[in-house]
């Protein structure tokens, strides 16, 4: 599953495509994609940093062979962070496994289910409950409420 989040314009939305039927609309960023834009950019006139002109037009370009971030464009023209990039995306694309740490972190940011916030919220007063019979702490007031 592939996320894609779209932030302007008229099809503003989060899209979930699966990583299959995404590699028909675009190229999985490569070393070799990578360096060829590099190669190009550094052919082009120094811009002094400014997102114009022929820089403009290839950053575009390299967006869209690979669906990129402006960010990500603009950085890999620049040399930046190539690698990370790279590997970010064949995790994407599935080429590479995912990690168990960025496992959790999704999970974590996964949407809840009606049953995990009850489940929380049964814990919660159990633990409330628990304080209540024990006495811990004076400042606690207790009610009932539905």
């Amino acid at each position: 599953m592939y996320i894609r989040i779209v932030t302007m314009g008229s099809r503003k939305g989060l899209y979930f495509e699966r990583a299959d039927e995404m590699d028909n609309k675009f190229e999985w960023l490569t070393e070799e994609i990578c360096h060829e834009y590099l190669k190009r950019a550094s052919e082009l006139p120094p811009n002094d940093g400014q997102d114009t002109g022929a820089w403009r037009e290839l950053r575009i370009e390299l967006q869209k062979r690979c669906n990129l971030k402006d960010m990500e464009a603009i950085n890999i023209l620049h040399g930046y962070n190539i690698k990370e990039y790279v590997w970010e995306y064949d995790v994407k694309s599935g080429k590479i496994p995912m990690p168990e740490a960025m496992k959790k972190r999704l999970e974590k940011g996964k949407k809840k289910t009606l049953d995990d916030v009850i489940r929380d919220y049964e814990e919660k007063l159990a633990d409330l409950e628990s304080i209540k019979k024990y006495g811990f702490g004076s400042d606690y007031d207790f009610e009932e409420k539905e």
